[in-house]
């Protein structure tokens, strides 16, 4: 058995017993630090330069399937060579952002055809808008995954993912069994909102992004850390704090 399957059955045992975890995505390979301060890691693949570094971490691993960063997911067989390559302990099966009958399709596809016996697997409903995300929500709660994914866009356009997650609650759509996962954060206190332990894990870039534009709090129009950034004194000053407000908070949560 592989290291990263031990890791991941007792992280998945305890996994509702445990804070939240964090992923900071560094996106540089010059802020690798800021990865090391979360809990877990998030690998996305558009940056190679940091595959060695995912690979060589004992961090618990989750690997994105590419659709948010690239526009499309990556090939199966490409991703599951990549998951292994880095010793991924769960990947985000393929979708396409905000089409649901298309995601629930691919999907289906890579759990018949390519779920790998040694990784977990997170699916993630889509939709047009929150009402379509939710009735996606019950089909993907049928397959066989062990986390489910609550995409970014819910909140971005919606501001609506906390709303969506409380109404699953409360029409008891919301499967219990498996773990859940915020996909992308805009706002440290939405972690707030969330009932306590129902929320497994989140990945984000947004203290570093903060950081490098140099502000503290979130607003319209800031664009993603360049992936060979470097942080000056300033940047890396904001970069520790924000982060640590962050950390502060998930362990609350």
């Amino acid at each position: 058995m592989r290291d990263g399957t031990r890791k991941t059955l007792r992280r998945g045992k305890n996994e509702r017993e445990e804070v939240m975890w964090v992923a900071i995505i560094p996106r540089s390979i010059f802020l690798l630090e800021y990865a090391e301060m979360g809990t877990m890691h998030f690998v996305v693949p558009d940056n190679e330069l940091l595959y060695d570094y995912y690979t060589a971490s004992d961090k618990f691993k989750m690997i994105d399937n590419g659709a948010y960063e690239l526009g499309r997911p990556l090939p199966d067989e490409e991703f599951v060579y990549l998951a292994a390559q880095i010793d991924a302990d769960e990947m985000v099966a393929p979708d396409v952002l905000m089409d649901g009958e298309r995601s629930l399709e691919l999907t289906k596809h890579f759990l018949e055809s390519y779920k790998p016996s040694w990784c977990r697997v997170c699916a993630v409903p889509q939709g047009r808008n929150p009402e379509e995300f939710i009735e996606y929500y019950g089909k993907v709660a049928k397959l066989d995954v062990d986390t489910i994914g609550l995409p970014i866009w819910l909140q971005k356009k919606f501001g609506a993912r906390f709303a969506v997650f409380s109404k699953l609650r409360k029409k008891n759509l919301l499967r219990r069994d498996v773990a859940h996962h915020l996909l992308g954060l805009d706002d440290f206190n939405e972690l707030k909102q969330y009932p306590k332990g129902a929320i497994r894990s989140v990945d984000t870039s947004l203290p570093l992004t903060l950081a490098y534009h140099k502000v503290e709090r979130p607003v319209d129009g800031l664009s993603r850390v360049p992936v060979n950034a470097r942080f000056d004194g300033f940047q890396h000053f904001l970069a520790r704090r924000l982060t640590g407000r962050l950390l502060q908070i998930a362990s609350s949560c």
